[in-house]
């Protein structure tokens, strides 16, 4: 059996997280996992949408507060007609307009608002709002810590105005590669960091089209979120592929085995050397053949023998296995890739923090396998392992 440690995820909680109903409290314990809100296949996978954006008198145009207020009675409503989840990390003006639209929204349709409405709140916010579900953010600083644990927290990021704090959390969302969608039409803080990091960042989930799109500054709110959530959509379906990339090392008999444990849960693995090389380099292949990619499973096998200067030999992963993870880690996301340690192997010394499994045999494991996959949002049947 796996420990905590060992099934860290990045969709669990961070440590000192409090999960809240309007009835009653309890505890989460640091590491504890979350449930999925996973939906049928046909109808995509439920986004945890982080909402940052507002208006000052001080600070923002006069004529932009009606504006920022009409986008976000549209953003509720496209949350709950797309069936995702939005996060709110206040109880102010703008959030308090988005969290009574999708009550209202709910109320008329018959549906529960707890499915499409969850707020990060600090301790320092005593007065709990009306409905939603609430997770406490333990302490900290809002300008560091609980800014980067919302960040961490959502699936993709929607800016409408706002100043300092939405240019800083559109700046954490770029460098952690999540999507993010800013308001090109209201101008603010927020649209000058986005525009500011074109130049910086690939969005590799934007097409020129889109970005120009996005970028329109006549653009209505109905205009602007029709492309964002079909953007989302598009990236809901990518991110949820059922392909899935094998890294390896000498061990072939272990990728094999992997390769047929996937086949069997109805996966499509994908292996590096089967891929047509085109004249292209490693680095190249690996871009090119992980556009498509769901998940990544990265075998560490103990093909080498590493030397400290103490004298102690150590088995470790072949170099290319430990440089893959760490790339495949940059295009797809820490929650998107699982190491594989089989037998005596050393642990990479950074691997704290992610998704990985200790194994003596892939077949005889074939359930944590299948394990890792439900817990990344797929639907898995095990009972095809049989």
């Amino acid at each position: 059996m796996s420990n905590i440690i060992e099934r860290h995820h990045p969709r669990h909680l961070p440590s000192g997280f409090w999960e809240m109903s309007n009835s009653n409290l309890a505890m989460l314990e640091p590491g504890s996992r979350l449930r999925f809100l996973v939906l049928d296949r046909n109808e995509g996978f439920k986004m945890r949408i982080l909402f940052q954006g507002g208006w000052k008198a001080h600070r923002d145009p006069q004529g932009t507060r009606e504006i920022i207020a009409e986008y976000c009675r549209a953003l509720a409503s496209y949350i709950v007609t797309h069936n995702h989840t939005v996060i709110l990390t206040s109880s102010r003006e703008f959030d308090e307009i988005i969290a009574h639209e999708i009550v209202e929204i709910c109320q008329a349709s018959g549906k529960k608002s707890k499915e499409y409405l969850l707020y990060l709140l600090p301790e320092r916010e005593a007065t709990l709002p009306a409905d939603g579900r609430v997770i406490r953010l333990h302490g900290g600083q809002w300008w560091v810590e609980e800014r980067t644990e919302s960040i961490l927290y959502c699936d993709a990021l929607i800016a409408i105005g706002g100043g300092r704090g939405t240019f800083d959390c559109v700046e954490k969302a770029l460098l952690n590669n999540k999507p993010v969608f800013v308001a090109g039409a209201i101008p603010s803080l927020a649209t000058k960091a986005w525009k500011s990091r074109q130049s910086k960042y690939k969005y590799r989930y934007l097409s020129k089209k889109e970005l120009e799109t996005l970028d329109d500054v006549t653009a209505t709110p109905a205009e602007f979120f029709e492309q964002v959530f079909l953007i989302i959509r598009k990236i809901s379906d990518d991110s949820h592929s059922k392909r899935v990339f094998i890294v390896h090392g000498h061990d072939l008999y272990s990728r094999d085995q992997l390769a047929e444990i996937l086949r069997k849960l109805q996966f499509e693995p994908i292996i590096l050397a089967d891929e047509p090389s085109r004249s292209l380099t490693i680095i190249e292949k690996l871009e090119k053949n992980t556009a498509n990619i769901g998940f990544s499973f990265i075998i560490y096998t103990p093909d080498d023998v590493g030397r400290s200067k103490a004298g102690v030999d150590m088995a470790r992963a072949r170099q290319n296995v430990i440089f893959e993870h760490g790339l495949l880690i940059g295009l797809l996301g820490r929650e998107r890739t699982c190491a594989l340690l089989l037998g005596k192997v050393e642990e990479p010394s950074d691997i704290r923090g992610m998704l990985y499994e200790r194994m003596n045999d892939i077949r005889g494991d074939a359930l944590k396998v299948a394990r890792v996959l439900k817990d990344a949002g797929y639907s898995v049947d095990a009972s095809n392992l049989i």
